[in-house]
């Protein structure tokens, strides 16, 4: 069944579009539950990933303050983090990413993969550095 969607603005590609659904919605969430606004700093740990590449463009579109690292675990440092879970908002996520991507205020860094490929693209994923998604397609 679904039950969140967004208007795919026809100036985004179909892979990023594809792309967008969990990096957007993980992004999102932190943002909000961190009441992240104009003129804040906010540090991403692992910004140069799918999710965190996402969360530092959606961060600076609201005016904050960007510093990220490459992934050296601030979870474990005592940094906050979210999982998802209740605190998840979909349909709100989806229609924010929907207008910065229409507004090319986001960039999605995508890899796509013909699906007779899929276990190279697996490979790539399993090795912890991926820049961007990975997407496979027909």
């Amino acid at each position: 069944m679904l039950d969140s969607w967004a208007a795919k603005p026809p100036s985004v590609d179909w892979a990023v579009a594809a792309a967008a659904g969990v990096a957007r919605e993980t992004g999102e969430r932190g943002l909000r539950l961190l009441e992240v606004n104009a003129g804040d700093t906010l540090f991403v740990d692992g910004g140069a990933g799918g999710v965190g590449a996402v969360t530092v463009q959606m961060a600076l579109a609201r005016g904050a303050r960007v510093i990220a690292s490459a992934g050296f675990a601030a979870g474990q440092a005592g940094a906050r983090v979210t999982g998802g879970g209740a605190d998840s908002r979909p349909m709100e996520a989806l229609a924010q990413v929907a207008e910065l991507l229409a507004q090319n205020k986001l960039v999605i860094k995508v890899q796509t993969f013909p699906f007779d490929r899929a276990a190279e693209a697996n490979r790539i994923s399993q090795s912890g550095h991926v820049r961007g998604k990975l997407v496979l397609v027909p």
